[in-house]
Order: structure tokens, then C-alpha cells, then sequence
């Protein structure tokens, strides 16, 4: 069996598919049989799996392929874990793997089994090599529901899975047209999290005779200020270079709806959305206590300091208490990379007709807990336009998640020769 040959590409599917046949619905989790799975499938091929837990089940595998090189290393990051799928609205069931007018239906098959897959054949293909670097692989617990059982607990039993090299996360991969030209993101960095509880407190009493001071109306007032502050945009070097390669102008009174659009928006601003209230549990009692709990998504570069002072600002003479809950800062990769360079090549070389497009990712991935200074954090797992980006928005977490078998195979060919390329000592 030769690389990239029919037969190859046809372990690489029953590989997938196997991987979408096992049950990881978080929560419960559940990863351990899809670890051994992988852990035996390294073992055939002389590799040596660690799979470490943090809790009876909710199993994450590493392995690493040696060098003699003092490179930084490469590492290959996934997750194992699914969100839950309802069987009774899918076409076929979620983890049968089913394969009807060519593609394959599972929960996982875009988020992100398929990127397991295509990580794990890599590292079989590697480990005939000469490495000009270590190789790392990771398939992780708990993604789908924040990480705690998984890359967040892992990083702190191996410290040495933050470094300084390449990761290969999630996130990109997927085909989006504008304006008649083809693209192919890449995830090259992440917007950060801050959440915050709002609380006020007023005066109590029955509704048909409400007090002056209420609660609710100083929440209320809190929530208008924040919801309409305008953040000013910025403008990194990725968020440069995308303008460049897409030629929208930000400027413009009238912007299209195009997702590309939206894509530009979501990178130039922070954010504000609110995401719970809590303002009494009596409809004809007026509340003592309300809260609220709001979430920023912040550019890279945006401190904890900024926040703290746009809540001072804003809530200076409210009577509502403020705290930041959780805080994680954003990042952004240098897109001056060889291996989006092999990427584009070789997307190319196996029938893409387009451009590699770095992006700030929509959403949060393990990368976050391995970003290291000086690190680079890519995401990738490329398809064909059967899988376009806003078909992937539509499937993701969704019924009927499922992946064109063509796109699976060309995924598989480039991100494998693309790390052979990088990675194989010449």
C-alpha cells in the first residue's frame, strides 16, 4: 500500500468511520472506548499512547514521535467528545457512519472526528520517517462542554504541551466564495472571553404598589449602558491582511450580508451580549435582588485593565455591583508560516481552486489552553465546497451533521503530505 492511493485513502475513511460509530455524547463524555480505539491503532504500529484521566472514563491520549532535533515541536490537537444528538430527528442514526449520495451522516463529521482522523493517519505516515522535529498527538475530553476534564486539566499533568512550536487545532479548513473568488480559512487566532456578573439590589414590595428604588431598574440601566457602548475597531495584522486579501472595505455605508462580510465585522470590534437574567421569581412580587451575566468577546491585545475600566465608567453611579467571573485573553498567529504555505500548495496540488484565508476564528477550541509565547496556533481541516463554511454553520451541532466523502478524502491527502512536507528530515 503506496500513499495516497486508493487503498490508503480507504483506511483513512474506515478509520474515520470507525471513530464516528463510537457514542461520546458530552455530557456524559464517555471517551474512553474512542481512546483505546486510537491507543490500539498506534499500538499496531509500534506507538506508544499515555492516556491520562481526570475523572473514571473521560479519557485524553498523547502520544509524541521522537527526533534528534531541537526544533520546536508540532503538535496535532483534537477532541473526542461530541455534543448530543437526537436519533429521531436525524435522516440516519448519528453514530451509524451511514454513507448515502456521497457523503458520510454522524455527529462528529465536522466537529471534529474528521480532524482526528486526518491527525491520526499523519502520525502513522510520520512514524515510517526520519522526524526533523518531535510530533506530537492529542485527542482530548471534554471540549464540547469548557475542557475541564480534558486539554485544561491535561496541560496542567504535562506541562510541556505548551511550547514555543506549531498546533494544529480546529476551526479552519472550510471553502468560502465572495465576489467569485474561492477561499479556504484558516483559524489564526481566537478571540478572548471575559464574563461578568452584574448584580443590583432596590427596595422590595408587592407589584400593585411598586417602590421607587427597584432593582430591576438599575440592572436595566446598567445592561442599556453596556449594550450601547460602541467599541472602537482595530486593526491587527491578520485583520489587515484578510482586508487586503478580500478587498472589503470596512468604510463602506453599505455593507453586504455576505458571510465573508460578517466575518470581517467580527474581527475589527469587541462585543458585548448578555447571556442570562435573574430578576425574581414571583410575577407579582417586586424583586430585592436581580443579576445578570454578560460576556465580551475581546480582540487579542485587549487587557483585563480595559474591561475593568469600561465597567467603572459606565457604572460609576449605579448602585450595581460588578465582577469579572472568568477572564481569558485572545491570540493571534503569525501568518508567515511554512506550513500555510504547504497547506495552500498542496490544497492546490490535490484540486482546490482558490486561496488560503487566515481569520479570526468564530468561537473558542482547546488551542487557547497550549498558547505558549512565541507558539503558533492554526486551524485546520480542509474540505472541498461540498462542506463551504456556511454549509458547516448550518450542520455543526446540528441534525444531520455530514461530510461529502470527496471532501473527506482530499482533506485526509492534504493535511498528510502537508506535514510529511514540513515535518520529514530531508
Amino acid at each position: 500500500m503506496d500513499l495516497f492511493d486508493a487503498e490508503w485513502e480507504q483506511q483513512g475513511k474506515e478509520l474515520f468511520r470507525d471513530l464516528i460509530q463510537f457514542d461520546s455524547v458530552n455530557p456524559p463524555g464517555n471517551e474512553a472506548p474512542v481512546a483505546n480505539y486510537l491507543a490500539k491503532r498506534f499500538a499496531e504500529a509500534g506507538i506508544t499512547c499515555q492516556i491520562l484521566e481526570k475523572s473514571t472514563g473521560r479519557c485524553n491520549l498523547v502520544a509524541r514521535l521522537s527526533s534528534e532535533s531541537k526544533r520546536p515541536p508540532i503538535a496535532l490537537i483534537s477532541h473526542l467528545d461530541v455534543v448530543p444528538a437526537d436519533s429521531e430527528q436525524w435522516t440516519y442514526p448519528p453514530f451509524s457512519a451511514t454513507e448515502r449520495d456521497g457523503f458520510i451522516w454522524g455527529r462528529g463529521t465536522l466537529d471534529t472526528k474528521q480532524l482526528t482522523a486526518m491527525q491520526a493517519m499523519a502520525f502513522l505516515a510520520l512514524k515510517k520517517y526520519e522526524l526533523n522535529r518531535d510530533v506530537i498527538f492529542v485527542a482530548s475530553a471534554d471540549e464540547e462542554a469548557g475542557s475541564h476534564f480534558g486539554m485544561e486539566w491535561l496541560v496542567k499533568e504535562m506541562p510541556d504541551l505548551q511550547h514555543s512550536g506549531l498546533i494544529i487545532s480546529e476551526g479552519g479548513g472550510f471553502p468560502i466564495v465572495s465576489n467569485g473568488r474561492t477561499y479556504m480559512l484558516v483559524a489564526a487566532g481566537e478571540k478572548g472571553v471575559c464574563q461578568v456578573t452584574l448584580r443590583a439590589e432596590g427596595d422590595t414590595g408587592h407589584a400593585s404598589c411598586p417602590p421607587l428604588n427597584q432593582a430591576i431598574y438599575h440592572l436595566a440601566e446598567a445592561l442599556r449602558r453596556l449594550t450601547t457602548h460602541h467599541f472602537e475597531e482595530k486593526y491587527s495584522q491578520l485583520t489587515r491582511h484578510f482586508l487586503i486579501e478580500t478587498g472589503l472595505n470596512p468604510c463602506e455605508k453599505q455593507m453586504d450580508r455576505s458571510v465573508l462580510s460578517s466575518l470581517m465585522q467580527y474581527q475589527l470590534s469587541d462585543t458585548l451580549t448578555i447571556n442570562y437574567l435573574q430578576v425574581g421569581d414571583a410575577t407579582n412580587v417586586i424583586p430585592k435582588l436581580t443579576e445578570a451575566q454578560i460576556e465580551f468577546r475581546l480582540l487579542p491585545g485587549t487587557s483585563r485593565g480595559e474591561i475593568e475600566q469600561l465597567l467603572n465608567e459606565k457604572l460609576v453611579d449605579l448602585p450595581v455591583q460588578w465582577t469579572i467571573t472568568t477572564f481569558e485573553e485572545g491570540y493571534e498567529s503569525d501568518t508567515d508560516s511554512e506550513i500555510l504555505r504547504l497547506f495552500e500548495e498542496n490544497a492546490r496540488l490535490f484540486g482546490f481552486q482558490g486561496d488560503l484565508l487566515p481569520f479570526l476564528a468564530l468561537g473558542r477550541t482547546d488551542g487557547r489552553f497550549l498558547c505558549a509565547e512565541g507558539a503558533s496556533i492554526f486551524g485546520f481541516s480542509p474540505v472541498l465546497l461540498d462542506d463551504s463554511y456556511e454549509e458547516a454553520l448550518k450542520r455543526v451541532h446540528n441534525n444531520d451533521e455530514r461530510i461529502s466523502d470527496q471532501s473527506f478524502r482530499f482533506g485526509l491527502k492534504v493535511f498528510v503530505k502537508s506535514l510529511l512536507d514540513l515535518c520529514v528530515e530531508k
